[in-house]
């Protein structure tokens, strides 16, 4: 994946679907389908195995993954 507000190249170590609380509806929270992914970059200037790891959830009412990531195939 390619951050498109930084340019950064990240790896997806870990994507499951999950269950998120709904905020849109603040008097009945209920769950909804969501996607968890996790995101490893490596640190070059370390060594193979180190790096920095960040995780996001997408559900429909978290900001939509297409505006921020480029899918980079055969990369």
């Amino acid at each position: 994946m390619r951050s498109k507000k930084f340019g950064t190249v990240w790896k997806v170590i870990e994507e499951r679907e999950v269950w998120a609380e709904s905020k849109a509806d603040g008097s009945h929270a209920r769950p909804i389908p969501a996607i968890y992914i996790r995101y490893w970059k490596e640190d070059t200037a370390k060594g193979p195995g180190t790096g920095k790891t960040m995780s996001f959830r997408y559900s429909v009412e978290d900001p939509n993954f297409e505006d921020h990531w480029e899918i980079l195939y055969d990369w």
